[in-house]
């Protein structure tokens, strides 16, 4: 679009990842219209026909990318192409598999903290370098509670100021959406009601360090030797001072 001046106007973008249905990123586009929403989903056409969604809604103009693995969407994207980053419900829309038994078991907690972890860590690519922020799309925590992972020890809110990110002003408002773009798939499946726990989910927006995330030695060693945007935490200097005559 050109603006009053005949100059061309590159609008805002936003990508939004984990919205596998694709339901709630063709609401954000609708009730943020000035907003060019792209989204990526880990579902292949066949996949979202399959289960009776519009792979390709008509809102998105065709901005939709499947079968895309949210932990290496710098693959699949160009650098500093987005403004935002939307976070829609990080692991918790894929199927429990038998190995890690059931939501509930801190397995899970540790496959859902790894999954937003590598994709906060991939975001630093394809945010613009000045002003770009992260917005994640979570549960109202004491309804979260009540969820059937409620038990895991899933803590969203410590692991993304673990991640540098900071809270600003929301952004985004689930409110303004549709009730039927509220969705989402939960734990592998579109359950036939939404579960009273995803009642009050809200969109919280932060500001993204772009310095890489200092993580312990002993994560660090758990870690692919390529893995990028991360360093050593210094132990040493996170140590409390020690009274005169205790130090050796």
């Amino acid at each position: 679009p050109r603006g009053t001046s005949g100059w061309l106007v590159v609008p805002r973008r936003a990508l939004v990842i984990g919205d596998e249905n694709l339901l709630f990123s063709t609401g954000l586009q609708q009730a943020y219209p000035d907003i060019e929403f792209t989204a990526c989903t880990v579902l292949s056409r066949h996949n979202l026909e399959a289960f009776g969604f519009n792979p390709n809604p008509e809102a998105l103009q065709g901005r939709v990318r499947h079968m895309v693995d949210p932990c290496r969407m710098g693959r699949n994207f160009p650098q500093h192409t987005f403004d935002d980053i939307v976070l829609f419900l990080p692991g918790l829309g894929f199927t429990v598999p038998k190995e890690l038994g059931t939501p509930d078991r801190p397995l899970f907690a540790y496959r859902t903290h790894l999954f937003a972890f590598h994709v906060i860590r991939h975001s630093k690519l394809v945010l613009k370098p000045d002003g770009g922020h992260l917005h994640v799309v979570w549960p109202e925590d004491n309804r979260f509670l009540t969820s059937p992972c409620g038990a895991a020890g899933i803590a969203m809110p410590q692991l993304i100021a673990f991640c540098g990110c900071k809270p600003v002003d929301t952004v985004f408002e689930v409110e303004k959406l549709h009730t039927d773009f509220f969705y989402p798939f939960v734990f592998g499946e579109v359950p036939a009601e939404l579960p009273e726990w995803l009642n009050g989910t809200r969109v919280n927006s932060f500001t993204l360090d772009r310095n890489p995330i200092a993580i312990p030695l002993c994560v660090a060693l758990l870690l692919h030797p390529d893995v990028g945007f991360v360093t050593i935490k210094d132990a040493l200097a996170e140590q409390p001072p020690q009274p005169p005559g205790q130090s050796v």
